[in-house]
């Protein structure tokens, strides 16, 4: 069943990029993974956002806040502390880091959370893969599976958290160094081994708003290991929660809603086939598409370089339709020289 989702998301990727790419004297337009459009909201609907906001959301944000305390708390004066060898005592001692993210999501207004399918023996996967649209992501994979994370090496030296991020094991990734990604290939290796949390990797590598996926960095697929694909969407009317040009209207408008809807596809695991071992890239696409064809939505070639264009771009108010490797394939324009021609088009307005 697998490999027929599989080849499905394939068939949908190929057909929309020969459709697109048939011309080669337009830009091939796409669907933009980091910026929501604008709510189009009524009067009613900022008047009813404005009552619960104003009531259920000041008390769920004061017991959200009262969490957060705690579990700071409990970091501070019990679980960084605990030695790291002791792995027993350390996953005991974060059960209730547990608790505490799933009162986080409560306070959020997400009272129930739709799961379809079910996380992955230990013999089946031990490294998990999604999308990723919002911090809830994270807070939800903290409470229900308790796992480690790939996480960028200056997660380490934060105050608090380093701690609490060292006890569950994550994985740290130093992107200044040019052994880099055989360090973090080694490192999920060693992460997958007995008696050690899953890993939970989101391979975009940033926020995006659940209307398409991005490409996928290919880290977790280098070890060529078995990994579980989950894919998560918040189905909603009226406020999107996801993205990454929210800048904070995701938790206000959480608070403003009665409640925020949240769905989990556990999809079977999948094990890459020797062809895919040898090319993490075609792993990485073909687990990706899986995902895509599982929450209905396309893919799209966007990098981290689109997300960097794309915050100068929703600051300068200019549409990012488009994906810096079509540019590059079209005009040969690098990041920097569209950086200018955005910058340039805006001091014109």
């Amino acid at each position: 069943m697998l490999s027929t989702r599989a080849s499905k998301g394939e068939r949908k990727s190929s057909e929309e990029g020969s459709s697109d790419a048939g011309s080669n004297h337009g830009i091939r337009k796409v669907v933009n993974p980091f910026h929501n459009p604008s709510l189009g909201w009524l009067k009613k609907h900022w008047i009813r956002a404005l009552l619960v906001g104003s009531t259920l959301g000041v008390v769920r944000l004061a017991l959200g806040l009262a969490s957060l305390l705690l579990v700071l708390l409990w970091i501070v004066l019990v679980v960084q502390w605990i030695p790291h060898e002791n792995k027993k005592l350390a996953r005991l001692a974060l059960l209730p880091v547990r608790v505490g993210a799933r009162v986080l999501l409560l306070c959020a207004g997400i009272w129930r959370i739709r799961e379809h399918g079910k996380p992955a023996e230990w013999d089946e996967a031990r490294v998990v893969v999604s999308n990723h649209t919002t911090l809830m992501d994270a807070i939800y994979f903290t409470y229900r599976l308790g796992p480690s994370f790939l996480a960028k090496i200056e997660v380490k030296r934060l105050p608090v958290v380093g701690a609490c991020a060292t006890l569950m094991e994550t994985v740290f990734v130093d992107r200044q160094k040019s052994d880099s990604r055989q360090a973090a290939k080694a490192a999920i290796r060693r992460a997958v081994q007995p008696n050690r949390p899953p890993l939970v990797v989101f391979p975009e590598g940033t926020f995006t708003n659940g209307l398409s996926l991005m490409s996928w960095k290919v880290g977790a697929f280098e070890p060529g290991l078995q990994v579980q694909p989950v894919g998560i969407r918040y189905p909603h009317k009226r406020f999107n929660p996801t993205g990454v040009m929210c800048e904070g209207k995701d938790l206000v408008g959480c608070l403003c809603q009665i409640y925020t809807s949240m769905e989990v596809f556990f999809l079977p695991a999948y094990a890459p086939t020797p062809e895919e071992q040898m090319n993490p890239i075609k792993f990485a696409n073909n687990v990706r598409a899986i995902v895509a064809d599982c929450l209905e939505i396309p893919v799209t070639e966007h990098s981290y370089e689109d997300f960097k264009l794309a915050t100068l771009a929703s600051d300068s108010n200019i549409p990012q339709n488009f994906e810096v490797k079509e540019m590059k394939r079209l005009f040969g324009f690098n990041v920097k020289e569209l950086e200018s021609l955005i910058k340039h088009f805006h001091d014109m307005d």
